[in-house]
């Protein structure tokens, strides 16, 4: 027999991001909520069996939009800034468990029974509770119907029974990307010809909470191309993204290094985006040596010599590749800037480089009669 949820079992829950970037790796996402009832401990082992204290465990499994991503540990414990909800932590002990499959993923916190906490194990209700998650953010926001961000719990009435006693959802925050197209010379598959790629640079610090104003220097511009398609350096334009003048922006320009590959660089300023990228698609990546200005105002932009990436003009380039001869199932560009802060700390970690980042639809190719 199915079960039932009552309603208003949750009487509040709020969401709080640390990062609105698209695919920022080290979201911290607050969550507090209330509880109308109590989230009992499990009964007891019976005895003879061996029913453990992890899997008889009550839970909170939260489940984001889908192309959310929580770490296998996904606990924010280590994080030192304030709060920005009110309500106290879990009762300890608990653990939080991320699991992914393809594009969903949920996080399941289990409340760990403790003899020498008579508060373990459970939640009261009409108390406020908070915790902070780690999520990997999705590159697009989701339509208006499936941007929620869902709370429920977990029950164990009996060893082979499950039930959920608590659940709501709350509507989910907007991700806010760069601004980048794409535009081809042809789009007749298996053809090689030139891409136009526009970029508009802007200041993401106000998109990533407790990031100071600062000069953002670059190390490269990375682009990632659908499945199928090829990308080479040969013929490379640096258009006004070198801060050159004359056909193609080759006068004056910055030193740029390209090097394209089928898998992300293990080293040099393209190494660990901390971006998910597939095997196998070929990617570009535009290094800037003399490590240029990204992201300033127009004053400072102009006493610089090279690129000059000022907020909210658009920088171009040129790059060769070899379309696809089909038309790939998951259509979609890449565009990541990485980068550092100079006078600013950063905590270092896998994505830390990661400045902004744009996905763009791809062309669509002709059909072969």
């Amino acid at each position: 027999m199915t079960g039932f949820v009552l309603q208003g079992s949750i009487l509040q829950l709020q969401i709080a991001p640390s990062a609105l970037l698209p695919l920022f790796p080290r979201n911290v996402v607050e969550l507090a909520f209330m509880l109308s009832q109590d989230l009992p401990r499990a009964p007891p082992a019976p005895p003879g069996t061996t029913w453990s204290v992890m899997e008889r465990a009550s839970m909170l499994v939260v489940v984001p939009p889908v192309g959310y991503v929580f770490p296998p540990q996904c606990e924010a414990r280590d994080v030192l800034a304030p709060s920005t909800l009110s309500g106290s932590g879990l009762p300890p002990p608990y653990e939080c468990r991320g699991v992914t499959t393809g594009a969903y993923s949920n996080a399941t916190l289990l409340l760990i029974e403790a003899q020498e906490s008579f508060r373990s194990g459970m939640l009261l209700k009409d108390q406020e509770y908070k915790v902070r998650l780690l999520v990997r953010n999705a590159l697009f926001n989701a339509g208006e119907l499936e941007n929620g961000w869902r709370l429920l719990t977990r029950w164990a009435e009996s060893m082979d029974s499950f039930v959920t006693l608590h659940q709501a959802t709350i509507p989910g925050f907007a991700l806010s990307a760069m601004q980048a197209a794409i535009q081809p010379t042809s789009v007749n598959p298996g053809t090689f010809h030139i891409l136009n790629v526009t970029v508009s640079p802007r200041n993401e610090t106000s998109l990533l909470t407790g990031s100071a104003p600062g000069d953002a220097r670059l190390l490269a511009l990375l682009l990632v191309a659908p499945r199928g398609t090829e990308l080479t350096c040969a013929g490379f334009l640096p258009g006004s993204l070198g801060g050159g003048s004359g056909p193609g922006g080759w006068v004056d320009a910055e030193r740029i290094a390209c090097t394209t590959q089928a898998l992300l660089p293990t080293e040099g300023p393209c190494a660990d985006p901390g971006i998910p990228v597939s095997p196998g698609l070929w990617s570009m990546c535009l290094a800037a040596p003399r490590r240029p200005l990204w992201g300033t105002g127009v004053d400072v932009a102009s006493a610089s010599n090279g690129t000059r990436a000022v907020t909210g003009r658009p920088l171009w380039f040129g790059a060769f590749a070899r379309n696809a001869n089909y038309m790939p199932f998951d259509n979609t560009w890449l565009l990541v800037v990485l980068g550092d802060r100079s006078d600013q700390e950063r905590p270092v970690f896998s994505g830390s480089k990661l400045l902004d980042v744009a996905g763009l639809e791809g062309y669509q190719l002709l059909k072969l009669s």
